[in-house]
């Protein structure tokens, strides 16, 4: 079993200050596995775990990974608060010059500041502090020991709040600045509780303390802390100066800079930064497995989102299928469009006495006025599938409309079909040609008059409309080709209807393409919980 002590022994041993390959090794993996982590889909859950991902990766990345790399370097205790708490002013009293911005203006702590002892430089090498922060060096800074004034946590500016929020996750402890007059606020206890769960070492420092009340403040912060478990967390009370510019008078400091000076040295430092990386390591598997239901209800809301968008469309397929079977598709002009042609054509006198039809010189002739009905027809199909996908596409929007994790089937991102439904119908078309072959090729009495009358195109026109749910064609077609005209018009209709299932499967394919191509692994909440065990193992 591996602890944090026997790291330190076998860190205290090695000239390389480093520490068992195992812990290192298994940090690492837990931070490739988040960093490849994901959370597309807007679920209750994402938008927390997005923020938990950054929070954690930031700690990783300029924390527990470096510090347990190198655990020679100076303890990082970050200075952070609210706008206006004092913490500019009161790292200048620590270290007893001005070396970061205090002011009236606020915020004043835009960019972070990190102050060393001199000969603690070489030993910050490597670190993300030294491009993040203006360094500035300070021989009143005990050695082994770095201090950094972060920006307000509650700051105007959101790259201030998330600068500052990201430099407390790099920290070895907070040193947590508010007011007597706001320290009952929200934001120093729900910073003080993050720091308690990432196991993080805390101070509080209560700024601008009327004498009068410093005995009451101090025993309502105690209980406070004792209230949120954390009765073990030093407390300073700084005497109230306002206003007040530059360093505090030393006295008024001599109880922190005692303290910080307990802490120097790399014994000592280092008892604090194995502390911090301790309730680091502790706090990480809850993280991860809270990581890990996060991408659970992600994979979990893919399912669901590829089963209502199937639901969604098979409610389509059967009222488009509906209207061909009830013949629906010809309300309209259809019906409209065969009448008005037929009567002008004569299609009344086509069948003579004996049956058999016949050509008409009638104005226009009926194959003239079957070639103008054939081109409604086919305009009339294509809208129906173009009317098709764009009802398609309006239940895969009220998906959205109803399930924040569906806003990824954007429907407006779906490819033009222009082209695609063209050529669908004009398949669908040729097939009825096909269709007429083998009934034509008996070259009976009845087939020869019949294509001799209207032509073998105009036959098509006739079973188009037939297969579309004109009555009036399909009676017609009857009497031109006997009693295999109910089948011809039926096997037409289910083919269109087919034709238009394609279109609906060819929504539902770019949704399922759509959702795949997010990566959603089934695998990665199971390895993150691996992860998670990993480390608890190793910590216990």
């Amino acid at each position: 079993m591996v602890t944090a002590t026997s790291m330190v022994t076998r860190s205290t041993r090695s000239s390389r200050s480093t520490v068992d390959s195992t812990v290192y090794d298994i940090v690492a993996d837990v931070r490739r596995d988040v960093a490849a982590l994901t959370f597309p889909l807007d679920t209750s859950t994402a938008a927390d775990a997005r923020h938990q991902q950054a929070l954690l990766l930031a700690q990783l990345d300029d924390h527990l990974l470096p510090r347990l790399a190198q655990l020679s370097r100076p303890a990082v205790i970050v200075v952070a608060g609210s706008t206006g708490a004092g913490k500019s002013t009161l790292v200048n009293s620590l270290v007893g010059r001005d070396v970061t911005r205090a002011s009236v203006i606020r915020p004043t702590t835009t960019t972070p500041v990190l102050v060393l002892h001199p000969d603690d430089e070489r030993l910050m090498v490597g670190s993300a502090l030294l491009t993040e922060a203006e360094v500035t060096f300070s021989e009143d800074v005990p050695r082994g020991l770095a201090i950094l004034d972060a920006p307000d946590l509650d700051s105007v500016r959101d790259d201030n709040r998330t600068q500052a929020i990201r430099l407390l996750e790099s920290a070895d402890l907070w040193l947590f600045v508010t007011t007597a007059q706001r320290y009952g606020d929200a934001l120093p206890w729900k910073t003080l509780t993050s720091a308690a769960e990432r196991g993080t070492s805390v101070a509080l420092i209560v700024n601008r303390v009327p004498e009068d009340t410093t005995t009451e403040i101090y025993q309502d912060v105690a209980a406070r802390l004792a209230d949120h478990k954390m009765d073990a967390t030093p407390i300073f009370m700084m005497k109230d100066h306002s206003p007040h510019t530059g360093p505090l008078p030393a006295s008024d400091v001599k109880e922190v800079t005692g303290w910080l000076a307990t802490l120097a040295g790399a014994d000592h430092a280092r008892t604090v930064i194995v502390r911090t990386l301790r309730g680091a390591l502790d706090a990480l598997p809850p993280r991860l497995n809270t990581l890990a239901t996060a991408v659970e209800d992600q994979a979990a809301s893919h399912a669901a989102l590829n089963e209502s968008a199937r639901d969604a469309l098979v409610d389509v397929v059967e009222s488009a299928r509906k209207h061909a079977a009830t013949g629906q598709y010809a309300r309209g002009r259809l019906t409209a469009a065969w009448g008005q042609t037929a009567a002008a054509a004569r299609f009344d006198k086509l069948i003579n006495r004996s049956g058999y039809a016949r050509v008409l010189r009638s104005n226009p002739t009926p194959p003239e006025a079957l070639r103008q009905l054939k081109d409604t027809a086919i305009t009339a199909a294509h809208e129906l599938a173009s009317d098709t996908i764009v009802t398609a596409r309006r239940a895969l929007a009220q998906l959205a409309h109803d399930d924040d994790a569906a806003t990824i089937i954007d429907v407006a991102h779906h490819p033009v079909r222009t082209g695609h439904i063209a050529t669908a119908v004009d398949t669908w078309v040729a097939r009825i040609g096909d269709d007429l072959a083998p009934i034509l090729a008996d070259h009976s009495k009845q087939s020869l008059a019949s294509e001799r009358a209207v032509t073998r195109d105009g036959l098509v026109t006739i079973t188009l409309y037939a297969a579309l749910g004109v009555p009036q064609a399909g009676e017609l077609l009857e009497r031109l080709i006997g009693f295999e005209a109910a089948p011809l018009a039926e096997i037409t209709a289910v083919r269109l209807a087919d034709t238009l299932d394609k279109l609906i499967l060819d929504e539902y394919t770019y949704v399922t393409h759509t959702l795949d191509a997010l990566g959603l692994d089934e695998d990665t909440a199971t390895r993150l919980h691996l992860r998670a065990a990993e480390l608890a193992q190793l910590r216990g």
